[in-house]
């Protein structure tokens, strides 16, 4: 098994992540690496039609290239994102546009609708512990 340490040292971190005060700038070009992301920022057609085929070829399924590609492009139409996906995933061929937009919906609201839900019984319920009841709690 791997170290935290030795996990983080990947690309897919931050240079400053396991500094436990990263500077000011550090910060800064992490936070302009990931501008493209924001829901208000409107991109270029090119620039996202880069990022939805690398999205998509790095997801193995279709709701995994799905569901990354509706969270990174908020910003962008969903039935452009749709005519995105069935041009670079192989698997989505046998769907119209118009089911690939309803995918894209299902992903969107679903995962909202189980945030919520979340949200909503643990502020309102009471804690449940996790383990097992057959398990002695301390």
């Amino acid at each position: 098994m791997s170290s935290p340490t030795r996990a983080r040292s990947t690309t897919c971190w931050p240079a400053w992540a396991s500094d436990p005060q990263p500077s000011a700038a550090d910060v800064t070009t992490e936070a302009e690496d990931v501008r493209w992301m924001a829901p208000d920022r409107v991109c270029q057609p090119r620039e996202a039609l880069h990022r939805i085929e690398a999205l998509c070829h790095l997801h193995p399924t279709l709701f995994g290239a799905t569901f990354a590609v509706a969270a990174s492009h908020p910003g962008v139409p969903r039935e452009i994102l749709a005519a995105a996906i069935k041009q670079f995933r192989r698997d989505a061929d046998p769907y119209t546009r118009e089911d690939v937009v309803a995918l894209i919906t299902s992903v969107v609201h679903g995962a909202q609708q189980a945030f919520e839900a979340v949200l909503r019984t643990r502020r309102t319920g009471e804690r449940r512990s996790g383990a097992p009841r057959w398990v002695k709690s301390d």
